[in-house]
């Protein structure tokens, strides 16, 4: 089970927005581990988000939460 949400950069210039996820995952010994990886490009170069303390990669601005944009999953 986990949550998501869509975050933006305060520095309205920038325009950078990212899909936050996250959440519990319980260990499953028949399944082997797989390399996280992005939804949209595939890619596996991602940084862990610490709410509150993550930068915007692009222009070191705040990131806020968009309050709209969450969901959960399973």
């Amino acid at each position: 089970m986990g949550n998501g949400c869509s975050y933006k950069c305060t520095n309205s210039d920038c325009g950078y927005e990212a899909m936050i996820s996250g959440g519990l995952v319980a260990p499953a010994p028949d399944l082997k581990p797989i390399q996280p990886k992005c939804g949209e490009c595939e890619g596996t170069n991602l940084r862990k988000f610490f709410y509150g303390r993550t930068r915007c990669p692009k222009c070191r601005a705040k990131l806020k939460r968009d309050a709209d944009s969450g969901y959960e999953w399973d």
